[in-house]
C-alpha cells in the first residue's frame, strides 16, 4: 500500500522531472526514488514478511539486519539532501522560499534520527537504537503522508502554502507519534511481563 501512495507521489511530480534537471533529471529523480523505495523496504514488518515468503529464514537474521540496516542508511542520506534539492529547484516556479525551508527541516530530521540510530547500534546499545530507528521511520512517513492528506481531501490542487502547512503539521507531529507508539509498546511489554509472573504465581 504505501509502495502504491508513493509510486503515485512521483507520477504527480511529472512537472519536477521534465521542467527541473533536464539534463540530470535521471540521476536525481532516480536518486531520490532510491532513498524513498529503500526506507519502504527496511520496515521491520515487510522485513518478518520477505525473510518468509523468500526462504532465507535460515540466515542469520542479525547479518541480515546490519545490511538492510547499512542499506536504509545510504538511501537516507540520498534522498534527503536530494528530496530538499527539488523543493529549492520549485522555487523557480512559484514555490515560496518558507517551503525550500520546510524540506530542509524534514531532511535535517531525517538524517539526524537515522544517524543517532546508526551511532547507538556502533555502541551495541540495541535499545536506544531501536527507539531512533522508529523516530527515523516516522519522519521518513511525513512524504507518504503529505502525498495522503493532500491527495484524499483534495487539498494538493490548491496554492503551495495549503500544502506548506500539511508538511509542517505532519513534521510537527512525527516525533511526537513515534514517542506514543514507543511508550505503547513498552506499556504492552510490561503488562505481557506481569502476566507472566502472575500465570507463574498460579
Amino acid at each position: 500500500m504505501q509502495l502504491c501512495v508513493l509510486g503515485f507521489g512521483l507520477l504527480k511530480d511529472r512537472d519536477v522531472r521534465v521542467r527541473i534537471f533536464p539534463e540530470r533529471k535521471e540521476i536525481l529523480i532516480g536518486g531520490f526514488r532510491f532513498g524513498l523505495i529503500t526506507r519502504q523496504c527496511v520496515s521491520p514488518a515487510q522485513l518478518q514478511v520477505r525473510q518468509c515468503a523468500d526462504g532465507i529464514a535460515d540466515h542469520d537474521p542479525a547479518e541480515l539486519h546490519r545490511v538492510v540496516g547499512r542499506i536504509y542508511v545510504a538511501g537516507v542520506f540520498v534522498a534527503a539532501p536530494l528530496g530538499f534539492y527539488i523543493q529549492y529547484f520549485q522555487e523557480r516556479m512559484g514555490d515560496p522560499r518558507s517551503f525550500s525551508i520546510a524540506g530542509a527541516v524534514d531532511a535535517a530530521l531525517w538524517m539526524i534520527t537515522t544517524g543517532i540510530a546508526m551511532v547507538f547500534i556502533l555502541k551495541s546499545k540495541v535499545q536506544e537504537h531501536r527507539q531512533w530507528m522508529t523516530r527515523s521511520f516516522a519522519v521518513a512517513l511525513v512524504f507518504l503522508e503529505v502525498r495522503v492528506i493532500g491527495g484524499v481531501a483534495g487539498w494538493e490542487s490548491l496554492d503551495a502554502n495549503v500544502n506548506e502547512t500539511i508538511v509542517w503539521v505532519c513534521l510537527a507531529f512525527s516525533i511526537l507519534s513515534a514517542d506514543l507508539v514507543l511508550e505503547w509498546q513498552e506499556l504492552e511489554r510490561q503488562r505481557s511481563v506481569l502476566y507472566q509472573r502472575r500465570s507463574v504465581s498460579l
